[in-house]
């Protein structure tokens, strides 16, 4: 059972108020589904013509480079972020 005041600290701080003030709560929520559902709408349909158009080698290729640059853009703005190490001697 201490495990369970270990984790609540630090989620706590992640979420700040979000169970203080109700309108933040709203906030939150409206903004995930502004952005989820039509990224889900829209994934759906051109998914599925995508799946019908094209042949399985060529999305698993599409697939693989298109994670491929997600990944290197998560990685340049993330080194982009980070301080440089300061040698002392």
């Amino acid at each position: 059972m201490r495990a369970v005041p270990a984790w609540r600290g630090p989620l706590r701080r992640r979420l700040g108020d979000f169970g203080r003030d109700p309108r933040h709560a709203l906030d939150t929520v409206l903004s995930i589904v502004i952005f989820t559902v039509p990224g889900v709408v829209i994934g759906g349909r051109l998914g599925s013509q995508l799946a019908r158009r094209a042949s399985d080698q060529r999305l698993v290729r599409f697939l693989g480079w298109l994670f491929l640059g997600i990944a290197a853009v998560t990685l340049g703005g993330v080194l982009r972020r980070v301080e440089p190490l300061a040698c002392t001697a």
